[in-house]
């Protein structure tokens, strides 16, 4: 069994605390600042964008993903 003890040494994953925290911290900080943005989008009524950005990057990654 994996524990987090585990994890943050490395044993098992061959992973350092430090970049997992990194990691971490940038995944929080990008995940607030996006929910900020859709916050604004949805409060200024224009979330037609923000569904023609969903479009656009979800399209893109299916070609991406196809060519690949």
């Amino acid at each position: 069994m994996l524990y987090s003890k585990d994890l943050l040494e490395g044993a098992s994953t061959g992973t350092r605390a430090g970049p997992l925290l990194a990691g971490t911290l940038v995944a929080f900080v990008v995940g607030v600042l996006s929910l900020k943005w859709l916050l604004r989008i949805v409060a200024q009524q224009k979330l037609a964008w923000f569904a023609a950005y969903c479009a656009i990057v979800g399209l893109a990654t299916i070609v991406w993903q196809t060519l690949g």
